[in-house]
């Protein structure tokens, strides 16, 4: 039974989007279902075609990414490139539809689904599937949408969710149960310290007071050596020390419990917010200062106010992931987010 999933898409409109998706995808399904995507998964070498046919005997689904352009795209000649029979995109969907595969239009950037008069004759059939709405605005919800929707279809596998660790119950007051299964990500620890906000905190020991450290004894003191002439061959006036390269903080971060933050960055500066499930969670701000990330974040789940927090995260070598502590509403914990 074929069990793969199979992105159509054009390279020049939809390339960035087909990677975006295929990313997500992957999380949701596992093995033996696998994500093609022609431009990464056809090996340097192989027939182009035959790959193609390959990829194509193996699926189960076909998701063609339809944007505003796809229907009149043109070659170098002028000529619509889905009425050339041996345009790529018109053989991939063409020949889905004849295997009866499955094929579902993926209609982004508010793409009309195209008519079927507009459409060459073996892909008219197309624009009788049932088309789904991929928003960049709503892009982790409309792709759950799109997971759960995929895993009804016989033959995909979908990865099996981890099972959240139970908190602890609280010592007094009882817990908010306002998150189920709240995440040890940024904003989930904030969510976790917050549902326990009734408990009071421990007071402060006084610390000893400072004992003195015994003094040296005097030492005479030397006349200092006189500066030496600047050599003129150095120019004089401040020097240029280089400019370090910002991280990209832009795009999608994650948590491994599947909190999502959206980032913006704008120089030194960002915002962002979070999202668990589908659902809005929190927001803030944060700027770059040398090595550190610092964030000030304020978490609400179903309009209620549940805390604030302030992280300090440093980045790892390959800035896909960062790590740091968070004070929250009850003291000190560990973050971390990666792409």
């Amino acid at each position: 039974m074929a069990t793969d999933i199979f992105i159509s898409y054009r390279r020049e409109h939809s390339q960035h989007a087909a990677g975006r998706l295929k990313d997500d995808l992957a999380e949701s399904f596992g093995p033996p279902t696998t994500i093609f995507r022609d431009i990464e998964d056809i090996e340097p070498g192989l027939d182009f075609t035959r790959a193609l046919d390959k990829a194509l005997r193996s699926s189960g689904v076909m998701l063609v990414l339809i944007g505003p352009e796809w229907l009149d795209v043109a070659d170098k000649q002028g000529r619509r490139r889905l009425d050339i029979p041996t345009d790529w995109v018109r053989l991939e969907v063409a020949t889905a539809l004849q295997r009866d595969i499955r094929v579902i239009p993926v209609l982004m950037e508010g793409a009309p689904m195209p008519a079927p008069e507009r459409l060459p004759p073996d892909m008219q059939a197309l624009a009788m599937r049932q088309a789904f709405e991929l928003s960049d605005s709503r892009w982790r919800s409309d792709v759950q949408r799109l997971v759960g929707a995929l895993a009804k279809v016989p033959g995909l596998t979908r990865r099996v969710a981890p099972t959240p660790v139970p908190a602890p119950a609280p010592a007094k007051g009882g817990m908010k149960t306002l998150l189920t299964g709240a995440g040890l990500g940024v904003v989930g620890l904030v969510v976790v310290a917050a549902m326990f906000s009734e408990t009071p905190a421990p007071s402060p020991v006084p610390a000893p007071s400072p004992v003195p450290a015994p003094q040296p004894a005097p030492q005479p003191v030397s006349s200092p050596a006189p500066e030496p002439a600047p050599s003129p061959s150095v120019a004089q006036g401040p020097s240029q020390a280089p400019v370090a390269q910002l991280p990209d903080l832009s795009g999608l971060w994650r948590t491994a419990t599947g909190e999502v933050y959206h980032f913006q960055q704008q120089g030194r500066g960002v915002s962002f917010t979070a999202e668990a499930g589908g659902q809005p969670m929190g927001q803030g701000r944060g700027q770059l200062d040398g090595n550190l990330l610092r964030l000030a974040m304020t978490v609400n789940v179903n309009g209620q106010f549940l805390g604030n927090a302030n992280c300090d995260l440093q980045p790892a070598p390959d800035q896909r992931s960062w790590t740091g502590m968070c004070m929250g509403p009850n003291g000190p914990f560990a973050a971390q987010m990666f792409r």
